[in-house]
Parts: structure tokens; sequence; C-alpha cells
């Protein structure tokens, strides 16, 4: 059995035990709602981060945890042109931050409490970096934001709708595999 790393909210500090393999993925907190990406706590070596010390030069050693050093909340390429994470809208301002948007609008109604729209969080979570500066993702929780989800007669979550020149242009119902999602996004991007 693989040995496992326990990982930290970095919002609420709640603790979840991780695979390796599983670093660098991000998920969404059960407690706070939060999402970020799993990342090895302080002082844990990842079986790819051995062998790359095992295999590498002397010089390049000392390099490892330099490279790794600006992940922690440093600014991308990404960034620069827009958000490369869902960002959280609500009733008072989905009109502003949707159908105002000069870029197509992807939004995800979701509750805390819904086991599909925890599973596809990830899924979403990697489209906002991949579609950043293209497609802005936004995430609406419909338990606190029940007018929205009224309104576009929102039944069952999860439920992604996208959004171009302040009109939905695709619903997209029930969780969906990432690259059905991004099918989806293509045709607007």
């Amino acid at each position: 059995m693989a040995a496992m790393l326990e990982v930290r909210c970095p919002n609420c500090d709640d603790r979840y035990h991780v695979r390796p393999e599983n670093l660098g993925k991000s998920i969404q907190c059960r407690r706070c709602e939060q999402v970020f990406e799993l990342k090895a706590p302080a002082g844990a070596v990842t079986p790819a981060e051995a062998l790359e010390a095992a295999t590498a030069p002397a010089p390049a050693r000392a390099g490892v945890g330099a490279r790794q050093a600006p992940t922690n909340g440093s600014a991308g390429a990404s960034d620069a042109a827009g958000p490369a994470h869902p960002i959280p809208v609500t009733d008072a301002d989905f009109s502003s931050t949707v159908l105002q948007s000069p870029v197509p609008v992807l939004v995800d109604f979701w509750a805390p409490w819904c086991g599909p729209c925890r599973a596809i969080a990830p899924a979403v979570e990697e489209l906002a970096s991949e579609f950043a500066g293209r497609v802005t993702v936004a995430k609406l929780n419909t338990d606190e934001n029940q007018r929205t989800a009224m309104q576009y007669g929102i039944q069952g979550i999860p439920c992604l709708l996208i959004f171009k020149d302040g009109q939905e242009v695709d619903r997209l119902v029930g969780a969906r595999p990432k690259q059905y999602i991004k099918q989806a996004l293509d045709r607007v991007a």
C-alpha cells in the first residue's frame, strides 16, 4: 500500500490523507468549500522528487526546492490573462460578474452536500486554469443563492451553464467528464 501524506486545507486546517500521485491536483475542502491545490507537507519528499534528487547532478539538486517555492501563490502567466481558478458568484453579483462579462462564463451551480458536485470540482478547477483568459469559471452555491438558481430553472445539481454575451448558450446537467465539459467550452472560447 502506498504511503499516504497528510495535507491540510490552507483556509480552515481540515486534514486530508492523500496518495503522493495526487499531489498537484486541486480539491474543494469539505468543511470550508475553499478550492486548494494538494501540496506535500513541509519536509515531505514525494516519490518523484526522491527519484529526481537521486538521478540529478549535484548542482541541480539545490534547484529542486527552488523550483517548487514559487508555486506557493505566485502569479503565473495565466493569472495575468484572467482568473486561473473558479471565482465565487452570488445572487448580488451574478449580473455584473456573469452576464456582463466580456468573455464566456461557465457557471457551476453546486451545493456543499452534493457528492457529484464535489466529484466534478477538481475538473472544474483544472478547466479554469486551462481556459484562463478565454473563459471565466464561476461557482454559485445554490443553498446560499436560491434566487439565481430559481431564475435559471436549476432543478438538479451539479448543473453547468455556459453564458456568452449575457445569454445562456449551453447547459450540462449532472456530473460530466472533464473532456465533455472541455468540448462545450471549446465551442464558445
